[in-house]
């Protein structure tokens, strides 16, 4: 596609070169041109900017290709999809469905899933009306669906391109000399800061767009572990912090535990634990060796 020049994207205010436009939304003119992103996302013009949730929207059906595996965890497997119904029709999803050995966890594990998400939603909505940073960071919003042939039921929730992890639950930290990088360890440590001590969101992983960041499949941990197998409690909110070094997006206001220590291994992977079932690992591939944020 040749170039036209550059544009101010009529919903999310962006100066972007033409390439970030179809032709339709080009020929709009300027002051009425949305974005691909923008177009894909339903915002409109005076719309003021994203809602931090990103959801599967008004759509009521989809197909899942369950050929083959998308992405494997040690309690769940992820299939792609695309939406055949609604505002996201021809747009791709994925759905997760849990491992047969675990079906019986089901409805336990998917309402501390939707509660973390709804504490994520709300940290990170505070997050962005603060202005730490020119981007806006969204949230998957998974719902839970019930396969028609099957009757297993399963998460379903907007596809997210490029995707990364920037963080674990265990301290684990991506290169901490990127921007997204240095900015999703601050939102870490700024959960802490806005729930008084009493929550920390962290194992975040998604993608980037030139919009800014989605994240899925976050982790809250709390005092109780009251968010699931994902939540290691106050003693992973200050192993979290026994790893974690501020950056400039941190605030030098924003609290931290008056103490901190190791107590689990860092690992890329999202480290889980149940009554029942030890310390797990959902990725088989960890790398401990990666510096901290400076």
């Amino acid at each position: 596609m040749s170039s036209w020049g550059c544009r101010v994207c009529s919903a999310c205010g962006y100066d972007l070169d033409s390439d970030y436009y179809s032709r339709n939304q080009w020929s709009k003119g300027v002051g009425y041109s949305r974005c691909r992103t923008c177009v894909q996302e339903g915002i409109q013009s005076d719309e003021d900017g994203f809602s931090t949730a990103r959801t599967n929207k008004a759509t009521t059906r989809c197909t899942i290709d369950k050929s083959c595996v998308f992405a494997y965890g040690s309690f769940r497997h992820v299939y792609s999809g695309t939406y055949t119904g609604g505002d996201r029709t021809g747009q791709m999803c994925v759905a997760k469905y849990f491992h047969d050995e675990f079906e019986h966890l089901e409805d336990e594990y998917f309402e501390r899933d939707m509660n973390a998400v709804q504490k994520t939603l709300k940290i990170v909505t505070q997050w962005n009306q603060n202005d730490f940073i020119s981007k806006i960071i969204r949230v998957n919003v998974p719902q839970v669906w019930q396969d028609s042939r099957s009757g297993s039921k399963f998460l379903l929730e907007p596809y997210i391109e490029d995707y990364q992890k920037f963080n674990s639950n265990s301290g684990w930290v991506t290169n901490g000399r990127t921007f997204w990088g240095r900015v999703m360890q601050a939102l870490s440590h700024y959960s802490y800061h806005a729930s008084s001590g009493q929550f920390l969101l962290c194992d975040l992983q998604g993608g980037v767009n030139h919009v800014g960041a989605i994240i899925s499949d976050p982790v809250i941990m709390s005092h109780n572990k009251r968010f699931g197998v994902t939540d290691l409690g106050r003693q992973g909110i200050i192993n979290f912090f026994h790893h974690h070094r501020c950056n400039k997006y941190c605030q030098p206001e924003w609290t931290r535990p008056k103490y901190t220590c190791a107590y689990f291994e860092r690992r890329q992977g999202t480290t889980m634990i149940r009554a029942d079932y030890d310390d797990y690992d959902d990725d088989d591939d960890d790398d401990d060796d990666d510096d901290d944020d400076d």
